[in-house]
């Protein structure tokens, strides 16, 4: 279960194609295609999920030494789990799509939103309906915080709201109208 609740960035019971795809990956090797194969395997149900028991079911699967192996690679997944890197000078962006299903945070560096940047977060839709705060945590360094006072460098594809222009983030007319597509 343990492994699961670290895949389910969400924390709603249900893996993504997006969530399990670096699994896949590291893993079973599994590139693109082979992904959405295994992915299609382990949603029994065909609901576009991996629920917590389908994953249950993969996991009964394995040997007891197959079930560590997945364990610890999981472990390093979530220890390492964005892959990107960026250097001083740097811009982190944030984009968050309170439209998609379910609602979701893309990452970009330099305005880049290619692998390993994009989507890394989803949202349940109580979180992003009672109320998001912007925070930025950091071992060490400078960082420049612009939530939106001054014109972004790398600005997100039309249809978003700087944060600083939300005035109540419930009011559904803020919401971007489309999907996020970097």
């Amino acid at each position: 279960i343990k492994a699961f609740k670290a895949l389910d960035p969400s924390h709603n019971g249900y893996l993504s194609i997006e969530a399990l795809g670096p699994f896949l990956k590291n893993v079973a090797g599994a590139d693109e295609e082979d992904q959405q194969s295994y992915f299609h395997e382990l949603d029994e149900d065909g609901s576009g999920a991996v629920s917590q028991n389908e994953f249950l079911v993969f996991m009964d699967k394995k040997s007891e030494a197959e079930k560590r192996e997945v364990c610890m690679m999981i472990q390093r997944m979530v220890h390492d789990k964005y892959g990107c890197t960026w250097k001083k000078g740097d811009v982190i962006g944030l984009a968050c799509d309170l439209k998609s299903t379910p609602p979701a945070i893309w990452l970009s560096v330099n305005g880049n939103y290619d692998a390993p940047n994009g989507r890394v977060f989803d949202l349940s839709t109580n979180d992003a309906r009672h109320g998001l705060f912007a925070g930025l945590t950091g071992a060490a360094g400078k960082f420049h915080y612009n939530l939106g006072e001054e014109k972004f460098k790398y600005p997100p594809s039309s249809g978003y709201q700087a944060f600083s222009k939300f005035d109540n983030v419930l009011d559904s007319s803020l919401f971007h109208s489309e999907p996020f597509e970097p």
